[in-house]
């Protein structure tokens, strides 16, 4: 499995690119953001769903709030 990472400062995310994930053939990408701020989160959210092409590409994008009491 490979491993690579890339820091956009912009939008404070890791982009992370597997492949080797069980019997998928298509791409996988994992995103995780360095961002506390759901708004920003939901925001990069949005944006995958409306401009990625998902019909070959599982993509996983991990993101928490701010710490709450």
């Amino acid at each position: 499995m490979r491993w690579i990472a890339r820091k956009t400062d912009f939008y404070k995310f890791v982009y992370l690119k597997c492949r080797g994930f069980s019997q998928w053939t298509g791409e996988v990408s994992v995103y995780r953001s360095l961002s506390h701020n759901p708004f920003e989160n939901l925001a990069f959210e949005d944006w995958v769903y409306l401009n990625a092409d998902l019909t070959n590409r599982r993509i996983l994008f991990l993101w928490r709030n701010e710490p709450t009491t």
